[in-house]
């Protein structure tokens, strides 16, 4: 994987762990990822969006990016529901959610990714 596609990736997961397996745990589940889906296309790649989203909610909700799953890692919003010993949901957040065309060249400039090209790294 080139460092460029790893750092700006045209899509995200979305990984929302239920507070346990009971079946009201996993619909609160479901209704955190409803909420934390519609933030996200109405404000692309704004994590603290989703966090308002999930929090509104479920209170006990934590948002964070993590590199999920292990043997095939990508950018992954994560919410943890209570401590998090239920079943997950994972699914993609797809691009268009993020403003990125389907078609067509995307070019995002940061300026640490500048300097990694300015020394022959990506």
């Amino acid at each position: 994987m080139r460092l460029s596609s790893f750092l700006f990736p045209k899509c995200w997961n979305l990984r929302v762990v239920g507070r346990s397996d009971a079946e009201d745990d996993q619909r609160q589940k479901l209704v955190v990822r409803d909420a934390a889906l519609r933030a996200a296309r109405e404000r692309p790649m704004n994590l603290r969006a989703i966090r308002r989203a999930a929090r509104r909610v479920d209170k006990t909700a934590r948002v964070r990016m993590v590199l999920y799953p292990p043997e095939a890692p990508r950018m992954t919003v994560q919410i943890t529901l209570g401590q998090g010993r239920g079943r997950n949901w994972l699914g993609m957040l797809f691009p268009e959610a993020f403003g990125v065309p389907e078609t067509g060249p995307v070019r995002f400039r940061w300026w640490f990714a500048e300097l990694l090209k300015g020394w022959g790294w990506l």
